[in-house]
């Protein structure tokens, strides 16, 4: 992007171009990067048709997005009385998302801990001589990455 194309952004396109930059460097993919700077500065509860509008994803793109954000703890959802839309908002006071980011963690991390015990890890091999241990095995590891990844 050219300086004479930035100088035409207004500032509100220009710190969500900030908020995608940052996030992406973070590992984040561009559209849920873009959903946290639009809900940064919005500042009343929107739709996902809007947001739809905004970035020009489809309402399915949009919906796993905010799903994902969601959970992680950035985004509140809520309906209101008597409509059958889905709203979104996004606290600013960015302390206090830290810290309600950092409890949710800290209690998926003591589950996590509480479980581990309950999986049995045999030696290498040791699976393999019946197929009954093969099949546990597997259960309590793929019972052990779903909730791991629903953790995240």
């Amino acid at each position: 992007m050219q300086v004479s194309d930035k100088m035409e952004n207004s500032p509100r396109d220009e710190f969500i171009e900030m908020m995608v930059e940052i996030q992406r460097a973070k590992g984040l993919d561009e559209l849920s990067s873009k959903l946290i700077g639009i809900m940064f500065i919005e500042p009343n509860e929107i739709t996902l048709n809007e947001l739809s509008e905004i970035t020009g994803y489809s309402l399915s793109a949009i919906s796993t997005s905010m799903k994902f954000l969601e959970r992680t703890g950035l985004v509140k959802r809520f309906k209101k009385p008597g409509s059958r839309k889905l709203y979104f908002y996004m606290g600013k006071d960015m302390p206090s998302m830290l810290t309600e980011i950092v409890k949710k963690l800290e209690k998926n991390v003591s589950m996590l801990k509480s479980r581990i015990p309950g999986i049995r890890f045999s030696p290498p091999f040791a699976a393999l001589r019946s197929d009954s241990s093969v099949s546990l095995t597997r259960l309590r590891l793929r019972s052990f990455f779903t909730v791991l990844s629903r953790s995240i």
